[in-house]
């Protein structure tokens, strides 16, 4: 977690502080979708949403509405929306995983080292719920 200051570069008075994460995964735990009711109709942007990889696209708030489209799909109280764009439909919306305890994120701008963190990151929490089991 980062904690930053953020606020308007015109007023000093109306900065709030916040708790940030910087993720080079997402999502970054696996995420267990086998009691998610997904219609095989619908295109999901990423097939494999659900498991931890490098971010491939961000869009930035200028382009993010330009390729939302009409159309959401909930999938029950609680979880996730299903959100209609050009590329497919995206999961938004909280999801809820095992607390694992706390995570360390590597920063660095080398693929081969993001990849090597998103596997360790992998391999890590499929330790812990193993631990949980036994």
């Amino acid at each position: 977690m980062l904690n930053a200051d953020v606020g308007d570069q015109l007023s000093n008075n109306k900065s709030r502080s916040r708790s940030c994460s910087s993720l080079r995964c997402l999502p970054n735990v696996e995420v267990d979708v086998s009691d998610w009711k997904l219609s095989d109709n619908v295109s999901l942007a990423d097939p494999k949403f659900d498991i931890p990889k490098q971010i491939d696209l961000l869009p930035g708030d200028s382009h993010l509405w330009r390729i939302v489209q009409a159309g959401i799909i909930h999938l029950g109280k609680g979880m996730p929306v299903l959100q209609n764009t050009e590329f497919g439909y995206t999961v938004t919306g909280q999801i809820n995983v095992p607390n694992l305890g706390q995570y360390c994120h590597l920063s660095t701008n080398e693929n081969l080292i993001n990849n090597f963190a998103c596997s360790i990151q992998n391999d890590l929490q499929k330790f812990w719920l193993l631990e949980e089991v036994n």
